[in-house]
């Protein structure tokens, strides 16, 4: 074996903490032998024909226990090598654990299995204050965008329909100026969940900023105008009357989100400027 060769072998070892702990039993094992061995020879001051055969039984029982030591060994540690596939993996299956066990690996499988569960509770929080508005619980600005390319995605693949509406309050300064900001809150807070009460299992609503919000709805353009045509009558027939100024387009084949939006932006805008509280589409 050349110098390159040796220290390959010296650094898997060293990388291993099973070979490392397979060395040091087969090391432990043999010294009773190596220590036998030298007695005797002294002993029996070279009579080697009297030594063979207890030499020979003693050889093979050690061979025997150094096998069985190692491949002990080489269970004891699957435990450990499965907890560092699945921190490598990092899925949802949870870690396995030998049943009922309490010794150091058991423990350590155990602290980690509830630090993976920790970090995936953690991780899933973060995507979804990442993603959420703090007010009103729909997707924020961030959320509606991923929303809108993963709808439109869906609606290129599968061949549904898909429909943006931008909506716009046009009487949400005026409701902030007379009774508060508490009140303009509670505002928007009824109409995110009027709109949660018509929405499918595949449309969401995002908060676009400010009074501005988005909807996705995965719909024909007719049945999408008709219910927001819906929401509208709803909010303006309140106990706190809402106007809303809304554009609704259709989704067509080949059109990436953001010209999407722009188009119910800009027929959103349209109706805004004439005077607001109604709706305009396009297909």
């Amino acid at each position: 074996m050349g110098q390159h060769g040796l220290k390959d072998v010296v650094a898997k070892w060293r990388a291993s903490l099973g070979l490392r702990i397979m060395s040091v039993a087969f090391v432990g094992v043999h010294i009773p032998l190596l220590v036998f061995t030298g007695w005797l020879l002294s002993a029996s001051h070279g009579a080697l024909d009297a030594l063979l055969m207890p030499l020979l039984v003693v050889l093979l029982a050690t061979l025997a226990g150094t096998g069985l030591t190692l491949w002990m060994i080489h269970r004891l540690l699957a435990p450990l090598r499965e907890a560092a596939d699945e921190l490598e993996r990092y899925c949802e299956r949870p870690l396995p654990l030998p049943p009922g066990g309490h010794d150091e690996i058991d423990q350590l499988l155990r602290r980690l299995r509830h630090g993976l569960r920790s970090m995936r509770a953690g991780m899933r929080k973060l995507t979804h204050e990442a993603t959420r508005d703090a007010l009103t619980g729909a997707l924020n600005r961030r959320g509606a965008q991923q929303a809108m390319s993963a709808s439109a995605a869906l609606a290129l693949s599968q061949s549904v329909p898909f429909c943006v509406a931008v909506l716009d309050l046009d009487d949400l300064k005026p409701i902030n100026d007379q009774f508060g900001h508490a009140a303009g809150d509670a505002v928007l807070l009824a109409m995110v969940e009027r709109m949660r009460g018509r929405l499918g299992g595949q449309d969401w609503i995002g908060r676009w900023g400010g009074d501005e919000f988005v909807v996705g709805l995965h719909l024909p353009l007719e049945a999408a105008v008709a219910l927001l045509e819906a929401l509208l009558h709803e909010l303006r027939s309140g106990h706190t009357p809402v106007r809303l100024s809304a554009g609704v387009a259709q989704w067509r084949p080949g059109e990436d989100s953001d010209a999407l939006y722009k188009r119910a932006d800009q027929l959103m805008y349209r109706v805004k400027f004439s005077g607001g509280g109604r709706l305009l589409h396009a297909s």
